[in-house]
């Protein structure tokens, strides 16, 4: 069974499990109004550099890409660019960010293809050299919701991590914030829906691609930083809930915060961590304040 039918599959189970209504397709992929799926990756990009924007077209099953349509770059109502897929289904389109900032863009099918896809939303940050980051896994770290629940819930019910949204928006004062997530990039338009409406500050968000070869969380973790920090060396520390976002933390020099609400067994949790990791019960405590924010004081 292909990857997104897998996915799509646990979402029904878990939806029946739970006994309740389950009206979550269409934030994810709406079967009746697609046979493709856009998805556009977010980036990075440095002032005075053109930026490379990169945008996939998939058939639903997530496996291969789809040749020879043409997708269009929206920014501000209007097509900036349009470019071809190629063998893999890849569009390319070159754009120079005029200045630092955030750059939001639509992509979407060329009107005049057969095919259908709803567009999908793709962020570019642009930042001098120098600037630092911070990064942030998402489930059970600044959403309440785990995975399969996240999978199964109405986007408007999922509750941010009490306190998450407000720290990360006064941390991004000084550092941009990189979102980086296990989930699977057919997650990618509910996921920065949900950003969105909890009011958490922008930046990119990195999804898990199975293609890509890495099925362990933490060696993705792992890769993409180390690939990030090549170009962008000021990543200073990572937030997580997990062994693995420690250990990927860890193995690039970040400074790590595991966010964990103590329970009665959190000692013998605690010992699966490597050392170095500052524990933290909630998004507000002082220390790891204090530590990212000393000017604050």
């Amino acid at each position: 069974m292909r990857i997104r039918h897998i996915l799509l599959v646990l979402g029904v189970v878990s939806c029946f499990a739970a006994s309740a209504g389950c009206e979550w397709s269409d934030e994810i992929i709406d079967i009746e109004k697609e046979d493709s799926f856009i998805v556009p990756l977010d980036m990075l990009a440095p002032e005075g550099e053109q930026a490379a924007l990169e945008a996939r077209l998939e058939y639903i099953d997530g496996l291969s890409g789809i040749r020879g349509e043409t997708l269009e770059f929206v920014y501000d109502g209007d097509v900036i660019g349009r470019a071809p897929t190629n063998s893999e289904g890849v569009a390319r389109f070159e754009f120079k960010p005029p200045r630092t900032g955030d750059y939001e863009f639509t992509v979407r099918l060329a009107k005049d293809s057969d095919r259908k896809a709803v567009s999908a939303p793709l962020t570019l940050c642009v930042r001098r050299r120098e600037q630092e980051f911070i990064v942030t896994d998402v489930d059970n770290t600044i959403s309440d919701a785990g995975y399969l629940e996240f999978v199964r819930t109405k986007l408007k019910d999922i509750k941010p991590v009490k306190d998450s949204a407000k720290m990360l928006r006064r941390l991004s004062k000084r550092y941009t914030i990189i979102y980086l997530t296990g989930r699977e990039d057919i997650f990618r338009r509910k996921t920065k829906r949900w950003l969105e409406e909890k009011d958490f500050p922008a930046g990119p968000v990195f999804f898990w691609n199975v293609q890509e070869g890495e099925w362990s969380h933490e060696k993705y973790k792992t890769h993409l930083i180390a690939k990030l920090k090549r170009d962008w060396p000021n990543i200073r520390a990572g937030f997580g809930d997990l062994p693995g976002d420690a250990y990927a933390y860890m193995t690039n020099g970040l400074r790590i915060y595991i966010v964990r609400p103590e329970k009665k067994d959190e000692e013998a949790e605690r010992t699966k961590f490597p050392g170095g990791v500052t524990f933290i019960k909630s998004w507000k405590d002082e220390g790891m304040r204090k530590e990212l924010l000393p000017e604050d004081d």
